[in-house]
């Protein structure tokens, strides 16, 4: 009779397992060791292991083939009184050890790096391009030129400033920007019934700051806000034609010529050129706006543009009898 190829191998010494462990004992260890040696889950693996795990495992877990096995292998069946596997236990308990001590190392080596400075190993470099300061591990052995800047993202050593003079005008920009910001704290607590003048003058200030300095902090925001404010007073068509309107109702008052062309009243049409003079102030768009008014000879209508209005309204003519409109 030939013997079994499989009797060759220690399948206990194969499963890390006595040869008095019980089935159950055999398949917790089975796949432990099934986990720890798959050529799937571990790469660079051999399967010739998980070949001898599945060799053992069909062997051991059957109890006739088990019988024949331990029979032919002369291992001891005389099973201790308690059914746990003593070496199991054994080598579960050193692994448990050397998992503490790499613990015990691991929190050792985080302490002493917490001792450590900061800028322990590590140098600071201002980039030649942008002027901000990066922190780098030592690298002086390297090209400087092949690291780059974490804000501009250009290498070190490719800028050429000159930072006496960036120093100089920073210092000009800074001061320019106290004057400007004394003007807007007048300007936006209540922004929008300023002049558009003003606004526009405190947005161009703004705007030579940034060009002289363009890193003065502070200033974006405030550009944001003073050009939303002018876009939004060019843009407000809705509000500009009902001032119109209103100005002309009003002039629509305008009826008496005077005694002979004397004592005329123009207290109305002084009224609407004020008013339409401090709107103009506010939406300087409104110029481009006409008024309605008819003529009081012929009872014609006629448009009128608002900045042509404002500037000369005793020269306006009439568009069908040629009258002046308003002597």
């Amino acid at each position: 009779m030939f013997r079994n190829p499989a009797y060759q191998y220690n399948f206990y010494e194969i499963l890390e397992v006595s040869p008095a462990a019980t089935s159950g004992v055999i398949e917790a260890a089975y796949k432990a060791l099934v986990k720890k040696y798959h050529p799937d889950l571990n790469a660079g693996i051999s399967d010739h292991k998980i070949k001898l795990l599945n060799m053992a495992k069909e062997i051991l877990l059957d109890d006739s083939k088990r019988k024949d096995y331990d029979s032919a292998m002369n291992f001891n069946h005389h099973k201790p009184k308690f059914t746990s596997d003593y070496n199991s236990t054994h080598s579960l308990s050193i692994e448990n050890e050397k998992l503490k001590n790499e613990i015990r190392a691991l929190h050792k080596k985080i302490e002493n790096l917490k001792s450590q400075p900061a800028d322990d190993g590590n140098v600071f470099v201002i980039c030649t391009n942008c002027g901000t300061k990066n922190r780098l591990p030592d690298l002086s052995y390297l090209n400087m030129q092949s690291i780059k800047c974490g804000l501009c993202k250009l290498p070190f050593g490719t800028g050429n400033r000159d930072f006496e003079k960036e120093r100089d005008l920073k210092e000009k920009a800074s001061a320019m920007k106290k004057t400007a910001d004394v003007e807007w704290r007048r300007v936006s607590a209540n922004i929008n019934k300023i002049e558009y003048n003003r606004i526009e003058s405190l947005l161009n200030k703004y705007t030579e700051i940034q060009q002289v300095y363009p890193r003065v902090y502070g200033i974006k925001t405030k550009l944001k806000s003073l050009k939303d404010e002018l876009l939004l007073r060019n843009s407000n068509i809705v509000v500009m034609r009902k001032i119109a309107m209103e100005c002309s109702d009003e002039l629509s008052k305008y009826k008496s010529g005077g005694i002979f062309g004397l004592f005329k009243n123009e207290k109305v049409i002084n009224d609407v050129k004020e008013k339409l003079s401090g709107e103009l102030l506010m939406y300087p768009k409104l110029s481009e706006e006409k008024l309605t008014f008819n003529c009081r000879s012929c009872e014609a209508k006629n448009v009128v543009k608002i900045s042509l209005f404002v500037a000369n309204h005793e020269n306006i003519l009439c568009g069908h009898c040629h009258v002046n409109l308003f002597k």
